[in-house]
């Protein structure tokens, strides 16, 4: 063998070795990086106001412990007025009465059924339409139609959400229903 092809093997040998080489430790960094990369998304658990003053300690359990507050339907107007709207100065028509009363007829409705069955679930547990034929059926004898209730619920969410007017007359349309309702 000349020296020439000795030369020649030992450069492709040593260049074998070093592509090797090149490459493990391309894959170890790869492997690192993205094992780093990894722990970055995880969360790591610490105690909760870990290092931090006790005020913010308190706040922070205050939240996780507090209780949720149920806000019953307001009564708007109360007893005092016989019809229910009370005298006005100027002798204008104001539509925010007509709601409000809308509310405490419904108030007064959901109180004296709740009087006869209190187990039943009352707004807000649960929402007024299924709260009325519940009661449809335990407190209504005859029981109301499902047509009359419907056109309750309709108008006393119109009066209670909706924007647009709510007038004189879709006041005492939701007061037959009432009766009617009463009645039973």
């Amino acid at each position: 063998m000349s020296g020439q092809t000795i030369a020649l093997s030992w450069f492709l040998i040593l260049l074998a070795i070093g592509a090797i080489i090149f490459l493990s430790v391309i894959i170890v960094v790869k492997r690192s990086i993205s094992r780093r990369k990894g722990r970055i998304g995880k969360i790591i658990y610490t105690p909760c106001g870990h290092g931090a003053p006790n005020i913010w300690k308190d706040l922070v359990h205050k939240k996780i412990n507090a209780t949720v507050e149920v806000r019953t339907e307001p009564r708007v107007l109360g007893p005092m007025s016989s019809d229910g709207l009370c005298s006005n100065p100027t002798n204008q028509v104001l539509g925010f009465r007509f709601r409000a009363k809308t509310v405490d007829l419904f108030v007064d409705l959901k109180e004296s059924i709740l009087l006869s069955f209190p187990d039943l679930e009352a707004p807000p547990i649960r929402n007024i339409r299924d709260f009325l034929m519940a009661a449809r059926m335990k407190a209504m004898h005859p029981t109301a139609p499902r047509d009359i209730v419907d056109s309750y619920c309709k108008l006393y969410m119109r009066a209670r959400h909706d924007p647009g007017p709510y007038t004189e007359a879709d006041y005492f349309t939701f007061v037959d229903l009432h009766d009617q309702l009463i009645k039973r």
